[in-house]
């Protein structure tokens, strides 16, 4: 249990969509090493060949779990985290299966985590998949003299932005 303690849950939901899931586990393949446990929770109607192909090919540790049609999103989501802390993680990631890494940011946020014990939740940095280089979205104010949100400016992946909302399509929290 201790040594899952260290390492990083990554959490995705499948729903009739296994080109894009594939993509985000080629994507999780290229820049995560031995430090992740996916936990993939397919809400598809029926099983994909594609993305059965690719769970069996993984290189990383894994489960999957095929839930015989869409339990929803949330109660797939919270089943994940549910098991990774059964498991004795001390972090999860949420990622939707059409996003992308780019790089390795999801376990520069672990040491974040580690170096700032009072942080519950990190949102990463979320770049457009056709223009890796432009930022859609790093998080959000609450306006105070106004209903709604303001973006925040992003920042380099070793600063912590505090921010009232984080891109929920990419984050980590503390189990």
């Amino acid at each position: 249990m201790a040594e899952c303690a260290e390492k990083l849950a990554i959490i995705i939901v499948e729903f009739d969509s296994p080109d894009d899931t594939v993509k985000c586990l080629e994507s999780i393949e290229k820049y995560l090493d031995s430090d992740i446990k996916l936990y993939i929770y397919d809400n598809s109607r029926q099983k994909h060949r594609i993305l059965e192909d690719k769970v069996k090919a993984l290189s990383v540790v894994y489960e999957y779990l095929w839930n015989r049609g869409n339990v929803g999103f949330a109660k797939a989501c919270n089943l994940g985290l549910a098991k990774a802390k059964e498991d004795g993680f001390a972090f999860a990631m949420l990622l939707n299966n059409d996003t992308l890494l780019v790089d390795d940011s999801p376990l520069l946020a672990l040491e974040i985590f580690k170096k700032n014990p009072a942080i519950a939740v990190l949102g990463l940095i979320n770049y457009y998949a056709h223009s890796p280089s432009k930022v859609w979205q790093a998080g959000k104010r609450l306006r105070r003299s106004k209903l709604g949100f303001m973006p925040v400016e992003a920042t380099p992946d070793t600063e912590v932005t505090f921010c009232d909302y984080v891109p929920g399509s990419s984050f980590i929290v503390r189990l």
